[in-house]
């Protein structure tokens, strides 16, 4: 019983989850690719529609994003060895965690 289980958290994390973030990435990219042609259809300017956002903040937002999921990681591993919980649930959750906080950091900082 525990191996079909295993079978099915492994198909959801390593199977569906990428799928899905590729079907999301193809639909976002479809529906840039008909706004610009509807844009060239109406005779404006593509150029006009370049995203304005310093890439800087790109890099701001994963770096808190990724250094908060590590210290969530890091605070995880320590929690689970000392109070003696189980680490396969205690190190990805307090990665979700602390990651969420550093976008929160991040929102608050850009805003």
């Amino acid at each position: 019983m525990e191996e079909r289980i295993d079978l099915l958290i492994g198909f959801f994390f390593y199977g569906l989850i990428p799928a899905a973030i590729i079907v999301i990435l193809h639909f976002r990219n479809k529906m840039k690719h008909k706004e610009r042609l509807a844009m060239i259809e109406k005779g404006l300017d593509i150029s006009t529609v370049k995203n304005n956002e310093d890439p800087i903040y790109q890099i701001l937002m994963w770096g808190l994003l990724l250094s908060g999921a590590g210290l969530g990681s890091l605070f995880g591993y320590i929690l689970s060895l000392i109070y003696n919980l189980d680490k396969a649930v205690m190190v990805p959750i307090m990665a979700i965690i602390f990651g969420g906080i550093g976008l929160i950091l991040f929102y608050k900082y850009k805003k």
